[in-house]
């Protein structure tokens, strides 16, 4: 039987143990281990065929020099000197490797709210961003007037990003609450300005 448990420890130091065999041992773990000053958001965590996805955003007062997760097939931390955060994905396999880590995000303060996977094992995640640099694949841009946008992104497994687009308002903030996946089609609940 697996037991996956998540306990935060101080300012984003991360444990997860996979295996807890008949004796109470822990058989095998990972620790992601950032020197943030918070955590926005909380984290979000699914387990699906023994991998597990770990989604969050740690925050730092010092944005240009405090960094320290793993990247792994992905994104580095965005410079930048009003770059408080970006949000991280994590991928744990069985094995207790890291397959995937990757910095989501741009130049500015961006926030990882929800993840969910589809019915292909596609990692989608969503949240706000305030960065005119960050990436999309269908050509939409950040909304200056806007305090924060909207992003969606879905990625592969390995990493590879299959889709980001941002949902712009006109004025204010902008936050994602819940989402839902059937099959590959996204429901997305929240508000914007």
């Amino acid at each position: 039987m697996r037991n996956h448990i998540l306990l935060t420890l101080l300012f984003c130091i991360f444990f997860f143990p996979k295996d807890i065999n008949a004796q109470g041992y822990i058989d095998c773990a990972t620790i992601l281990n950032d020197d943030a000053d918070w955590i926005n958001s909380g984290v979000a965590v699914k387990t699906i065929n023994g991998y597990t996805y770990i989604y969050f955003t740690p925050w730092h007062y010092d944005p240009l020099t405090a960094v320290s997760l793993p990247v792994i097939n992905g994104e580095n931390w965005h410079t930048g000197t009003d770059n408080w955060s970006d949000a991280y994905l994590a991928i744990i396999d069985p094995y207790c490797n890291q397959t995937l880590g990757t910095y989501i995000g741009g130049s500015d303060i961006d926030n990882g709210d929800v993840m969910e996977i589809d019915a292909n094992g596609n990692i989608v995640v969503a949240g706000y961003t305030s960065s005119p640099d960050f990436i999309t694949t269908d050509g939409t841009t950040y909304n200056e007037t806007s305090v924060e946008s909207i992003f969606i992104r879905k990625y592969a497994v390995d990493g590879t990003l299959l889709f980001s687009t941002l949902i712009n308002g006109t004025d204010g903030s902008s936050y994602i609450t819940d989402m839902e996946i059937v099959g590959t089609d996204i429901y997305l609940a929240g508000y914007t300005n």
